[in-house]
């Protein structure tokens, strides 16, 4: 599955920078009833980090 947000019909629904991200924040925050955001995380050597706090089970 691929989401993205994309620009309006008249420029052609073109994707917008971080628009795949943004999607599938979108997607997954409406699934899961949490609010995602992209920003929180980050790239480094090691691969992609998260800053912030996660919860399981509840």
């Amino acid at each position: 599955m691929a989401v993205s947000e994309e620009l309006p019909l008249s420029q052609n629904r073109d994707i917008i920078p971080n628009g795949y991200n943004l999607g599938c924040d979108w997607l997954v925050g409406n699934v899961t009833s949490h609010n995602i955001t992209t920003s929180k995380y980050y790239s480094t050597s090691d691969g992609i980090q998260f800053s912030g706090s996660t919860l399981y089970n509840g």
